[in-house]
């Protein structure tokens, strides 16, 4: 069958098993971050809903720039020689944050 075996039918079906069967979501590609490698809202969000005594002394402090700051601070802290797993091993964890210019 032609076309069964191309890259586009291989992502296919790791999107449709992630997204039926993984417990995943797809996301939309207008908000996703590709700098940072992440959904900012998804993350503002999370922070809020888990720990809103902390994001609101952090708002406190950083008023309109709290979102940033944290979103920032994330990457640099996952991007680390001190957070990562083994920047030498094969199980290096990949935290999806770009570095900086």
């Amino acid at each position: 069958m032609p076309g069964r075996h191309t890259q586009y039918a291989f992502k296919t079906a790791i999107e449709r098993h992630l997204t039926t069967a993984g417990g995943y979501e797809k996301g939309n590609r207008d908000t996703f971050d590709a700098k940072r490698g992440l959904f900012p809202q998804d993350v503002i969000s999370f922070i809020r809903e888990t720990q809103p005594y902390e994001w609101e002394h952090l708002a406190s402090l950083q008023k309109e720039k709290a979102e940033e700051t944290l979103l920032d601070d994330l990457c640099r802290a996952l991007n680390s020689e001190h957070e990562a797993i083994s920047r030498d091993s094969s199980h290096n964890a990949n935290s999806g944050c770009r570095p900086g210019p």
